[in-house]
């Protein structure tokens, strides 16, 4: 009997069997999307252009990989992805015609992300002038707002990863242009009443494939959430969603004095509101001993109209609140 066919014919059980996994697992998750790239992964994908490579030896090794790219393609003619947005079939998360749509570029302030509304250099809005926060800078793809927002909704409360990775995609493009070169990536950890819920957190899920697109490591464990706390939305008065996440984290003590001594650390969320929680974590983390906190975020909640463009200067009696949710 030739080993070469019983061989070749492996990973198509093997990948039957995966799909068969996948399915039971994700069968509440509405989006194919998912299912297809985990799919995809579990069947070790190679790209047809290894296969033309010479180091691509024929064998049951070379037809293990053909049926694996030839399976991994099938897969999505049998599991077809829909568009976020419109709905429409596409091989991506969000269809190229609504992502070049979608995309636009808006001015913002360099600590906050808060839209400045005219287009120039990145500099600071007066309520960061007025009152510094305890991070260093904020990058944000794009404002929480449509169509963006219906995307955050469906990656944090309907389990569609594959938005995760498209965020993740976008973001690294801003950060390399922006040259924001971070030593490691963090991500706002949720309470284990919330991760048990929820049974993922959407930070992590964008902070993975950042990091990969970046090169940098990402830390999932560096930093805890101590309790679980009500959610900052529930929350509208700015002292109330400082109170709600004081004490709310830990950093890892052995951990940090290996990672965080003199690091420029990078912090990943999917929708900064205030920047309560992001301003808590950047607290730690200097007291830890980094030397610099940058947050990358998917979303940036704009602030109200006269937060971010004040007819008058913040004056002591009266500090601006803004950007502390």
């Amino acid at each position: 009997m030739d080993n070469s066919k019983v061989y070749s014919w492996t990973p198509i059980f093997q990948c039957n069997a995966s799909a068969a996994a996948v399915l039971a697992l994700d069968a509440r998750v509405p989006n194919s999307n998912t299912i297809r790239m985990r799919l995809a992964s579990s069947c070790a994908y190679a790209s047809p252009k290894s296969m033309k490579s010479s180091h691509f030896a024929p064998g049951p090794t070379a037809m293990r990989q053909r049926l694996s790219i030839w399976f991994a393609r099938g897969a999505q003619v049998i599991l077809p992805n829909h568009c976020a947005l419109c709905g429409n079939l596409s091989h991506q998360a969000v269809c190229s015609s609504c992502d070049s749509a979608a995309a636009h570029t808006v001015s913002r302030c360099a600590c906050c992300a808060a839209a400045l509304g005219k287009t120039g250099s990145p500099r600071l809005c007066g309520n960061c002038i007025a009152t510094r926060p305890a991070f260093d800078a904020t990058l944000a793809y794009a404002d929480y707002a449509s169509p963006y927002d219906a995307l955050a909704q469906a990656l944090k409360f309907s389990a569609k990863l594959g938005l995760a990775r498209w965020f993740a995609a976008r973001m690294a493009t801003r950060v390399k242009a922006a040259e924001i070169a971070p030593d490691l990536i963090l991500t706002v950890p949720l309470s284990a009443q919330r991760l048990a819920e929820r049974g993922y957190n959407q930070s992590w899920e964008i902070a993975r494939p950042l990091a990969r697109h970046l090169g940098v490591a990402a830390h999932g464990s560096l930093l805890r959430r101590l309790h679980h706390t009500r959610p900052q939305t529930d929350l509208s008065d700015a002292r109330q969603r400082r109170h709600n996440v004081r004490g709310a984290f830990v950093v890892s003590a052995c951990a940090a004095t290996r990672t965080l001594n003199g690091a420029h650390v990078a912090v990943v969320d999917d929708v900064m509101t205030s920047g309560a929680t992001l301003n808590e974590i950047a607290r730690l983390l200097k007291r830890a001993g980094a030397a610099r906190v940058t947050n990358l975020v998917a979303l940036r909640t704009p602030p109200p109209a006269d937060a971010a463009h004040p007819r008058h200067p913040p004056t002591t009696s009266q500090p601006a609140s803004w950007p502390y949710v």
